[in-house]
C-alpha cells in the first residue's frame, strides 16, 4: 500500500498554475483571461482532496498513468496551439506518449466507478431551461449584425424559398442552383408566410433547430450516461460551442440534418439497449425524414446498417433471437419514409448526384492520379479540432481550431479513451464515419467545417467520455465528491466563457468574417433598399471581378430587394424610359473601382455628377463607387427616352 498524503495532491495543483502562469508570461501575455479561467479549474479541486489516501501500488502507478497521458495531451494542445505547421509532428508526438501511458492505465488495475447520479426533477428542469436559455442568447443576440452580411448560399435558399411561396410546385428535391433536398425550404416557406421574407425568418429555422438539437442531445446523453450532470453538461456544450452557434446563426441545411441526427441515433441507442419496438420504428422513422434535410443523415444510415452487419457477424443466433425484429422494423420505416426521395433519385439520378459529383474527392484523385488527396484530407480534418480550423470566415473563427483549449484537451483524451475501451469504441467509429462528408469531398476546402458538422454532438459526446474518464479517476482517489460537481461546472463555465469570447467579440473583428460574406453585394442591397424612392438605381454586373462574383450579386440582391425596391444593372448602353423618373430625385449609378470604362465614360459624361465612395473598413480599399446624377442633367435620345452615356 502507498499513502497518498494530501500535500502531495495540492502540491501538484499548485505547481500546475506556476507552469500555467510562467508559459503564459512568456509566450503570451500576462494579462490572458483565459489563465484565470484555469486557475478556477485548478483551484476548484484543491478543497476536493482533504485527507491522506491509502493505495493499492497498482492503483496509484494507474493514477500516475492517467496523469501523464493528460499533461502530455495539454502540452500536445499547448504545442497546437502556435499554429505553426513545423511544429504539428511533436504535437502528435505528444498525443501519440499520452496514448501509451492511457493504454497502460487501462490495464494495470484500472477500475470504473460505476456510480450515476439522479439529480431532482426541479432541480434539473431548472438547470436545462437555463441553458436553453443560454443556448437562445448565443444564438439570437446582436443577429442582424453578426454575422456580417447574406451570404450567397443563404440569399439563394431564399430565392428558392420565394419560388415556393409563389408557384404550385411540391417536390422532394430541388435540382436548380441548391441540388439538395427539400424540407428546409418548405420550414422556411411555412415561416416567410406568416413572418414575410427576409433574413432573419430564414434564419430562423436553424435557430429554432440549433436550439432543439440542445434539448435532443442532453437526451441522447442522459440515455447514454445515465446521469443527469453529463447529460446537463453536454447540453451546455453544445448551447456554448461556437461551431454549433455559428450554422445556428445562418441559412444553411445543416442544422436541421444535425437535429434529425441526434434524434435518430436517440431512439436507436434505445431501441438497441431496450429492445422496443416503439424505438425502433421512431429511429426509422426519424432517419427516413432526415435524407430530406441535407446530405449528412447518409452516413447515419451506413453507420446504422453497418452496426446492423457487425452484430450479425458477432453472433448470428444471438442476432436473429434479439435484434432482427427491431432492425427490420426500422429498415421497413426508413424505407417508407424516405421512398418518394428514393423514387425522385431512381428517375432523376444525375440531378440527385450532381452537387457530389461536383465536390467528390474523386475529382483530385484522378487529376493527380494519386490517393494522397484523401491521406491529406484525414490528416487535416483529424487536427481541424485542435490545430487549424476552416479558413473560411463564414463557417469559422479564421484558421482557428474549431474546439476551445478546454474542449480541445478533452476531445483527444476521449477520442484516445474510445479508442481503447471497448465499451466506447462504436462513439470513436461513429465521430469518424460522421468526419467522411470532409473527408471524401475536396482538398482546396478542407478542412470545411459546415461539411463535418453531423460530427458535432459526437465530438462533444467524446469530450463528455473524457470528461468522465477523469471524474472515476479522481472518485478512485477518495476525495469529497461535492467538489468534482465544482470542478465540473468550472470546466464547463471556461468552455463557455471561450467560446462566447470567440464568437461574440473576436469574430466580427477578423477580416475574414467581413470579406467572406459578400460585403459589397450586401452594401447595394442595403443602398438600393434605402435610397430607391428618390433614385432609379442602376447596378454593375462587376464582371470585371472573379468569374463566380456577378451570380453571387445576382442572388443576393434579388433576395434583398424582394418586395422592396426594384433596380436594374447597367448595360453598355441604358436607355430610361420617362416613367422610371417619376418622383425620382435622379439617376444612381453603381460600379466597382474594376468597372473602369464605365467610370470613365460616366464622369466625362457627367462632371458634375456627385461621387461616394463605399470604403471597406478593414483596409480602406474602395468597395463600390456610386455616381448621383441629377434628373436635370440626364441626356436624352432622339426618341425622348433618356440615356445614360452615348
Amino acid at each position: 500500500m502507498m499513502n497518498l498524503k494530501k500535500e502531495y495532491f495540492i502540491g501538484f495543483l499548485l505547481l500546475s498554475i506556476v507552469i500555467f502562469s510562467t508559459v503564459d508570461i512568456l509566450f503570451e501575455n500576462f494579462y490572458n483571461y483565459k489563465l484565470y479561467f484555469f486557475y478556477l479549474i485548478f483551484l476548484s479541486l484543491i478543497p476536493y482532496q482533504i485527507k491522506d489516501v491509502r493505495l493499492k501500488v497498482k492503483e496509484f502507478l494507474s493514477i500516475i498513468y492517467f496523469g501523464f497521458s493528460l499533461i502530455l495531451i495539454i502540452v500536445s494542445q499547448y504545442i497546437f496551439s502556435f499554429f505553426e505547421s513545423s511544429i504539428v509532428i511533436y504535437g502528435i508526438l505528444s498525443v501519440f506518449i499520452g496514448f501509451v501511458f492511457l493504454i497502460f492505465f487501462y490495464v494495470n488495475n484500472y477500475k470504473e466507478n460505476s456510480d450515476t447520479y439522479k439529480m431532482p426533477f426541479k432541480i434539473e428542469i431548472i438547470l436545462l431551461t437555463f441553458i436553453l436559455l443560454v443556448g437562445i442568447y448565443m444564438r439570437i443576440f446582436n443577429l442582424e449584425k453578426i454575422p456580417a452580411g447574406i451570404w450567397f448560399d443563404e440569399a439563394q435558399n431564399g430565392n428558392e424559398v420565394i419560388n415556393i411561396l409563389e408557384n404550385d410546385e411540391i417536390t422532394v428535391f430541388i435540382p436548380r442552383f441548391t441540388q439538395m433536398p427539400a424540407m428546409f425550404f418548405y420550414i422556411a416557406a411555412f415561416l416567410c408566410k406568416i413572418f414575410g421574407v427576409d433574413i432573419i425568418t430564414l434564419r430562423a429555422v436553424s435557430i429554432i433547430t440549433g436550439v432543439l438539437c440542445i434539448i435532443a442531445f442532453y437526451f441522447l446523453i442522459k440515455h447514454l450516461f445515465k446521469d443527469s450532470r453529463y447529460a446537463l453538461g453536454g447540453a451546455f456544450l453544445l448551447a456554448t460551442s461556437r461551431w454549433h452557434i455559428t450554422f445556428s446563426r445562418l441559412a444553411f441545411l445543416g442544422m436541421l440534418s444535425v437535429l434529425l441526427i441526434i434524434i435518430f441515433f436517440y431512439f436507436y441507442f434505445k431501441t438497441i439497449d431496450e429492445k422496443r419496438k416503439d424505438c425502433a420504428l421512431y429511429s426509422g422513422f426519424t432517419l427516413g425524414l432526415s435524407l430530406y434535410s441535407f446530405t449528412l443523415p447518409y452516413f447515419a444510415v451506413i453507420y446504422a446498417f453497418s452496426h446492423n452487419i457487425f452484430i450479425l457477424v458477432k453472433g448470428p443466433v444471438i442476432y436473429f433471437k434479439k435484434y432482427f425484429k427491431f432492425f427490420l422494423i426500422l429498415f421497413l420505416m426508413l424505407i417508407i419514409t424516405s421512398f418518394p426521395l428514393l423514387f425522385y433519385a431512381f428517375k432523376n439520378f444525375n440531378d440527385f448526384t450532381a452537387r457530389v459529383k461536383d465536390v467528390s474527392i474523386m475529382n483530385d484523385i484522378k487529376s493527380e492520379k494519386s490517393i494522397m488527396p484523401v491521406f491529406r484530407n484525414i490528416y487535416r480534418y483529424l487536427l481541424t479540432f485542435n490545430f487549424a480550423g476552416d479558413y473560411n470566415g463564414r463557417h469559422n473563427l479564421y484558421k482557428k481550431p474549431l474546439l476551445d483549449e478546454v474542449t480541445g484537451v478533452l476531445f483527444i483524451l476521449g477520442f484516445l479513451i474510445s479508442l481503447i475501451r471497448k465499451s466506447y469504441r462504436k462513439y470513436f467509429f461513429l465521430f469518424l464515419l460522421m468526419l467522411l462528408p470532409g473527408i471524401l469531398t475536396v482538398n482546396i476546402e478542407a478542412p470545411q467545417a459546415y461539411r463535418i458538422l453531423g460530427a458535432s454532438p459526437f465530438v462533444y459526446l467524446l469530450v463528455l467520455i473524457a470528461l468522465k474518464e477523469i471524474m472515476n479517476v479522481l472518485l478512485n482517489i477518495k476525495g469529497n465528491k461535492i467538489f468534482l460537481d465544482i470542478f465540473l461546472i468550472t470546466v464547463l463555465i471556461t468552455s463557455g466563457v471561450i467560446n462566447y469570447n470567440q464568437y461574440f467579440i473576436l469574430y466580427p473583428k477578423e477580416k475574414a468574417s467581413y470579406m467572406d460574406f459578400s460585403p459589397e453585394a450586401n452594401g447595394i442591397g442595403k443602398f438600393i433598399n434605402e435610397n430607391q424612392k428618390d433614385y432609379y438605381i442602376l447596378v454593375s454586373k462587376a464582371q470585371n471581378m472573379y468569374g463566380f462574383y456577378f451570380w453571387e450579386q445576382r442572388q443576393i440582391l434579388q433576395f434583398m430587394t424582394y418586395k422592396r425596391s426594384k433596380f436594374d444593372y447597367l448595360e453598355d448602353y441604358n436607355r430610361i424610359t420617362v416613367d422610371k423618373l417619376i418622383e425620382k430625385k435622379g439617376i444612381a449609378v453603381i460600379v466597382r473601382p474594376s468597372d473602369e470604362k464605365y467610370i470613365e465614360r460616366i464622369e466625362r459624361e457627367y462632371p458634375d455628377a456627385r461621387k461616394k465612395d463605399f470604403i471597406n473598413y478593414f483596409n480602406g480599399e474602395i468597395l463600390y463607387i456610386v455616381y448621383f446624377i441629377d434628373i436635370d442633367k440626364i441626356k436624352k435620345s432622339n426618341s425622348g427616352e433618356f440615356i445614360i452615356y452615348k
